[in-house]
This record gives structure tokens, sequence and C-alpha cells, in this order.
């Protein structure tokens, strides 16, 4: 299953993982979020096709992510101010333990904004091969939708 992250690195580092659709999978900051056992953690939610940050130069510990799932790396043209934040996540009734969950979220819900009629579209066009299809399309390894049922059809 692809998966949205949002990740806000630091000493306490929060992570926010979303299925394709915008559903909450997992949500949790930690001290201990390394690159490995960040890493091991999103791998056991599924494969990130795309890695957020909230701030408009991603962190470098974001890019590694991305890197490493060979995600797509996506970022707010400005940094997400608080408010900003609060009205993304408000819709998902979450109780956060700090701001680092709030800042994940906001983050995924974001960047979940951003692919939300390209998804909508495919999930309408494709539904039986939705998960390779998506993939493909952010990914640009195929160019439009109808070349890529092609593909798996």
């Amino acid at each position: 299953m692809n998966t949205i992250v949002g990740i806000d690195p630091g000493i306490t580092a929060g992570i926010a993982v979303l299925d394709m659709k915008g559903n909450l999978l997992f949500l949790k900051s930690s001290k201990k979020y390394g690159l490995k056992s960040a890493i091991k953690k999103l791998a056991s939610c599924g494969k990130p096709l795309i890695i957020a940050t909230d701030v408009k130069k991603p962190p470098e510990f974001v890019q590694l992510v991305a890197s490493k799932f060979d995600a797509v790396l996506t970022a707010p043209e400005a940094d997400l101010k608080r408010a900003d934040k609060e009205r993304l996540v408000s819709h998902l009734n979450v109780k956060f333990n700090n701001h680092h969950e709030r800042d994940a979220l906001a983050a995924a819900v974001y960047a979940y904004k951003q692919y939300e009629p390209l998804i909508s579209k495919v999930l309408k066009k494709a539904k039986d091969v939705f998960e390779p299809l998506i993939r493909d399309l952010i990914l640009k390894r195929t160019k439009n939708i109808n070349t890529g049922i092609k593909k798996y059809k």
C-alpha cells in the first residue's frame, strides 16, 4: 500500500502516515527516531510514495528518508505557519501529544491536498490498478492515466 508521510525532524521527531485516501494510519513523536528507526517504522506502515515537510527548505533528514524510499519529496512554497497547520489538521479530530506530531500531520495533509485531484481521477478511472498506477504517475514513470491503464491491464 502506498503512503504519504509527513516528517517533523529534530531532537524530538514527529512522523505521520496517511493512506492514499487521506486516512491517518500512524502518528507518533519520539526522541528515538534516527534515520534507521524512522525508515523501519515507515516501511512497516506501507510503501512511502510522498515524503512531506512543513517548511520550504526540506531538512536533510527528510531528504534522506525520501531518497531511501525513492519517494517524491514535497515541501510548501513557504514555511507553514502555526495557524495553517492547525487548519490543515482540524478536521481529523486528533489529540496531539506535542507540536511535532501536529507539524508532521500538517505536512502529510498538505501533500495529500496537493495530489488529491490526481488521486481522485485515478480512483475513478482505474480503481483496480490504483496502487501501481498512482505510484507511476506521481514518480513520473507514466505520462498519463490512460497510458498507465494500458500498462497494467
